[in-house]
């Protein structure tokens, strides 16, 4: 079973985010006294093959095991599938079911955004359904809306969290509690009559292919300063008839077992990252891909992402710039780089966003 997790990003947010003010009532409180989160996301941080998720009422666990377009394609161990959005407070966009049978739905009018996260963030929306089973088509207007925060202490860990209520033809009502530095919510709550009963589901565990990005504030200049450290290594969840595994404790090299001129391609491409000084107008553009807390998880960080999108960083270097945020810390910014023009830069970034990687164009 999967231990509950400590990342040096989940302990900064639940460090910053919810710890309680000394006085309520303040500018950066909630009405309750519990102070706001000072580190929120720009975007969801999306999902990657491998990234499961167990949940009880009913017990089922998830298994991304693609992500195509923006999209993320998931597997039940009970053989049910589904395609969601990379952001997890959207309903599924299509399922297939032994019980529910199999169906697809259109999200359109959308108005407004939840992210930035922040309390009273907004959005509606327009879901139109079909499927195989009755009443087989409907549609429905959505309204979503950040309403506070609070921190949930869940069987999977203790998580500083968003609360999200959504609300369906404005009568069914389901509400998140969405942590960000899962990058998932951690209890979801529903109900379908304004009356009717409470359904609550809790995060029981989970296993991350990677860490999710958290944005962590800004620099004197105005520029997005995220965390990035690596994932915590954490055995996925066995399945139920597993063997158990001889203990491994360090990744194979991939490019060992590629042919010889393509291993060694392979491990030229991922230039060590060493810190550079950038003078303003330094020239061309870079592709703000993460920042690091720790100078040590630089190189680590630009390899793994070398290796993920290698295609869409193609020949770029790695450029670190240093950044002081006072009393937030310093953080090791990377850039891929340098892009000639504003445009290509926001080619790749839009790219590297649609599946699932966090991406800012810096001018240089």
């Amino acid at each position: 079973m999967i231990g509950r997790p400590k990342s040096a990003a989940q302990r900064l947010v639940l460090l910053l985010g919810m710890v309680a003010a000394a006085c309520s009532g303040g500018p950066e409180t909630t009405s309750d006294g519990v102070r706001m989160p000072e580190v929120g996301l720009d975007a969801p941080p999306g999902f990657d093959v491998g990234d499961t998720f167990q949940f009880d009422n009913p017990e089922v666990t998830w298994t991304v095991v693609a992500v195509e377009d923006g999209r993320a394609q998931w597997e039940s161990n009970g053989g049910d599938a589904q395609v969601t959005d990379m952001n997890p407070l959207l309903p599924a966009l299509e399922w297939n079911s032994e019980t529910q049978g199999s169906g697809k739905r259109l999200i359109s009018n959308v108005d407004g955004a939840l992210f930035p996260l922040e309390v009273g963030a907004r959005t509606t929306f327009k879901s139109t359904v079909s499927m195989d089973r009755p009443p087989y088509a409907w549609e429905a207007d959505w309204t979503c809306e950040v309403a506070g925060v609070k921190q949930i202490e869940v069987p999977a860990g203790n998580f500083a969290t968003f609360e999200v209520v959504c609300t369906r033809a404005g009568a069914d009502e389901n509400r998140f509690y969405y942590a960000p530095d899962l990058g998932h919510w951690v209890v979801s709550a529903t109900r379908e009559k304004a009356d009717g009963p409470l359904r609550s589901r809790q995060l029981v565990a989970f296993s991350k292919a990677r860490a999710s990005t958290l944005v962590i504030g800004t620099d004197p200049a105005g520029e997005t300063v995220v965390s990035a450290e690596p994932a915590p290594k954490v055995p996925p969840m066995p399945a139920a008839d597993a063997k158990p595994a001889a203990a491994v404790d360090a990744k194979p090299d991939m490019a060992a077992e590629m042919p010889k001129p393509m291993a060694k391609a392979a491990r030229q491409a991922a230039k060590p990252a060493t810190v550079a000084t950038l003078p303003n107008g330094a020239g061309g553009y870079g592709l703000h891909i993460a920042s690091y807390k720790n100078q040590s998880n630089v190189d680590p960080g630009w390899r793994a992402l070398k290796e993920r999108y290698g295609e869409l960083l193609g020949s770029y270097e790695p450029v670190v710039k240093r950044v002081d945020l006072g009393k937030k810390g310093v953080f090791y910014r990377l850039m891929a780089g340098p892009v000639r023009d504003r445009a290509t830069a926001r080619d790749r970034c839009r790219a590297l966003s649609k599946r699932g990687q966090y991406c800012k164009v810096i001018a240089l």
